[in-house]
């Protein structure tokens, strides 16, 4: 009984991996993410896992290190294929990164996922600092989960301890039990 109930809980906390994975997202990019360019590209294009709904998509643009929003042209929906949104660049973009954000209904469950990516055009920025100390490792996911599994398991040991009800005496009053 104890062990099941471990399992359950378990369970329970990998049921919304599930239920996440079942939406729709973005499954490539052209530039890729992380790409660096010697040109600025003249479309991005954004394929998605499943079919999209008819015009629900919109690309965004930004330069990273001057803030400005990017000249894109509307964004469409391919017709030929029904995963794929894409955008013109409209002007000739500068050395620098570039983050991209795009969004789109799917079909299947009418989930709006959204992507963001970072390409470079000219040569990737490098860190101005080579001593590990500087720059801050992201330990955050590693920190939650482990107190995800901490308190599952906490939670898991408290139930196994418990012990069960017992009735000395059947009651007379059903609104009324006796418990020693």
């Amino acid at each position: 009984m104890r062990v099941s109930i471990f399992f359950i809980t378990i369970g329970v906390m990998l049921l919304g991996i599930s239920t996440v994975l079942a939406h729709g997202y973005v499954e490539r990019t052209d530039p890729e993410d992380g790409a660096e360019l010697s040109d600025s590209p003249e479309t991005i294009r954004i394929w998605f896992n499943e079919p999209l709904i008819q015009d629900s998509g919109r690309i965004s643009a930004i330069h990273s290190s001057t803030g400005s929003v990017i000249a894109l042209g509307p964004t469409i929906h391919d017709t030929a294929d029904p995963t794929l949104i894409y955008a013109e660049v409209q002007e000739e973009l500068p050395e620098g990164a570039y983050i991209v954000t795009a969004k789109a209904t799917v079909i299947s469950d009418g989930h709006e996922p959204s992507n963001s990516f970072v390409f470079w055009v000219g040569q990737k920025n490098r860190p101005t600092s080579d001593n590990p100390d500087d720059l801050e490792p992201a330990y955050g996911i590693l920190v939650l989960f482990a107190g995800l599994l901490g308190a599952a398991s906490g939670i898991s040991w408290w139930m196994m301890r418990q012990k069960p009800l017992e009735i000395l005496h059947p009651p007379q009053d059903i609104t009324h039990i006796s418990l020693e």
